[in-house]
């Protein structure tokens, strides 16, 4: 390998590095406005129900403050893929770096993973299966793997929207009981 083909990787590897940590931090920021947003959506509700909100409405309001986790679950989901994706490319690169016979056909930057397709590394990924685990070799072949249940996420979405079902639907179920429906 080149010296220049070489000192590109390496770069891409420095780009990359600083597109995962963006990634993450914008990962992070999503799942802060989420939260806040949802807060604030229910307490609003509850501390203006009082004032010109009946019961029932309150419940149905509640119930669509389930939306706000869903739709940042899915932007999460997005920007898990552009970081799985990401980090692929790195390995990718880490297995041609590290390859005993290196091959003149890599691509050369990609650090977002746009123009990195699985079907391009089939010979590196084949190449290598003797040395990388099972679960990255799997991951490496389909990047989107997944990327909706990761336990970070899973546990952080999935309660909010569980949360909003159950407080809206117990107090739609409390209006119906006390009106006698």
């Amino acid at each position: 390998m080149s010296d220049q083909r070489h000192e590109i990787l390496l770069k891409e590897l420095d780009l990359i590095d600083k597109t995962i940590t963006r990634l993450d931090r914008q990962m992070l920021s999503s799942k802060t406005l989420c939260i806040s947003l949802w807060t604030a959506w229910i307490g609003w509700f509850l501390v203006s129900k009082s004032d010109f909100l009946p019961d029932f409405e309150l419940g149905v309001l509640i119930l669509f403050s389930a939306i706000f986790p869903m739709i940042f679950w899915k932007v999460d989901s997005l920007y898990r893929g552009s970081l799985l994706s990401t980090s692929n490319r790195r390995n990718l690169i880490s297995l041609y770096l590290n390859a005993p016979g290196t091959q003149s056909d890599f691509l050369l930057m990609d650090p977002v993973g746009w123009l990195y397709k699985s079907e391009n590394y089939e010979g590196l990924i084949e190449s290598m299966k003797e040395h990388v685990e099972p679960k990255k070799l799997r991951q490496m072949q389909d990047p989107s793997l997944g990327k909706y249940s990761y336990k970070d996420a899973l546990w952080f979405y999935l309660p909010l929207v569980i949360i909003s079902i159950l407080f809206g639907t117990y107090l739609l179920v409390q209006k119906a009981y006390i009106c006698g429906l």
